[in-house]
Formats: structure tokens, sequence, C-alpha cells
């Protein structure tokens, strides 16, 4: 269903909801009014409108009943949509901490992890001097509560052990909602790989390597 059609069925139940209440009421006013005096004593009107008041209490019970089933395919429709993400920009700020924005396509919620790799597939993130720490668990991510559905995060690179200046970001998502539908493949792992050369705190664009390390199972 069409957002415009959506909305014209919101705005028929609501009116619909609030027709048939009152044409009861009407009901109700004019039977009792007709126990004090014979100038509401008119039977066949009160009739019609009780008879137009069960349709139209018919008619909204079945149009909210009809929105209600669009609305669930509506959620199931987006919560089987696979996430997508597109890079926006990255900083390397004090010559060590990487900052990068990621956009959101389609606001689908996800749970994700990342780390950065340079020459031969070797971890470069952590605060140890030799040592490399990678991400254990998943990070869930609701992007319609950001702003302009951008998620930004950080990491510390050990700038020192770049190879040639590669540095290579990979960022692993699946959908949150994944569990829900039986895990299906397309609600599945995928990974955003976006690779720089390194020169003081300027990154350059180069293409990723074609080789996968593990970001932690």
């Amino acid at each position: 269903m069409s957002d415009e059609k959506h909305a014209r069925l919101a705005r028929v139940t609501s009116w619909t909801g609030h027709s048939a209440p009152l044409l009861s009421a009407v009901v109700a006013a004019g039977a009792l009014g007709a126990l004090f005096s014979d100038r509401f004593n008119r039977p066949v009107t009160y009739a019609v409108v009780a008879i137009l008041a069960a349709v139209i209490g018919v008619a909204d019970y079945m149009l909210r009943n009809r929105l209600a089933k669009k609305q669930a395919a509506a959620v199931e429709r987006f919560e089987r949509t696979p996430p997508a993400l597109v890079f926006e920009d990255a900083k390397l700020r004090d010559g060590k901490t990487l900052w990068v924005a990621l956009r959101s396509s389609n606001g689908v919620p996800f749970m994700c992890r990342w780390t950065c790799v340079t020459v031969g597939n070797t971890i470069v993130v952590g605060n140890t001097p030799n040592g490399a720490s990678i991400m254990t668990e998943d990070v869930p991510v609701y992007p319609e509560a950001l702003p302009e559905k951008v998620v930004v995060f950080n990491e510390n690179v050990q700038v020192g052990r770049l190879v040639d200046g590669f540095l290579e970001l990979r960022f692993r998502y699946h959908s949150l909602f994944g569990p829900k539908y039986g895990n299906p493949k397309n609600l599945g792992r995928q990974t955003l790989h976006v690779a720089w050369r390194v020169d003081g705190e300027t990154l350059t664009r180069v293409d990723a390597s074609p080789t996968e390390i593990a970001v932690a199972s």
C-alpha cells in the first residue's frame, strides 16, 4: 500500500471511529428526551440513526482491521529488508584516532563490529604499543534514531605499524531482525571495505585489499 493510500485509509477510520459513537449518543439522547417530552418522540428517525450508527460501527471495525493488517505487513517488509550502508567520510585526528561516518540508506537497524588492518592483514587497532585488539561483541545501531541516519564511530590506529601507509577499515554488519525470521541469508553478514593511504593526518582513498580477515566470530 502506498503512503497516500495508507494515509487515506487512516483518515477514513478516524472519521468512522468518531461518527459511530456520536450517532449512538444521538439515539440515546433522543430516547431519553422522549421519556420527558413528546417533542422528542421520533421512533422512526431514531431507528434510522441507530441503523446508520450500527453500519458505520461495522465499517469502522472492518477498516481498522484492514489498516492493522496493512501496518503489520509494512513492518514485516521493513524488517525483512537487508540493512544498506554507504561510506560518507573519514578523518584521522591527533595522528592516531580514525573517525568514520557511514550513512544508512534505508534506516534498517543492524548489529555491527569493525577492525582496521594494513598490508598482510595485520590488525592495527588497539591501545598497546605492539599489540592489537579486536571487538568481541556486535554493537546494535538504530539509524532512524540518528541525525541524517549517519553512524559515527572512532578507532585508535597504530599508525607506526602501517605498511606503506596502507590502512583498511573492515566493517561487518547484519540485520538486527535476522533471528526473528530464521536468519535468512539476505539478512546475514555483509562487510563494507574502505581503504586509504595515510600521510600524516591525510587520508587518500585507495582500493581495498581483496582478502578479508576475520573480525572475530
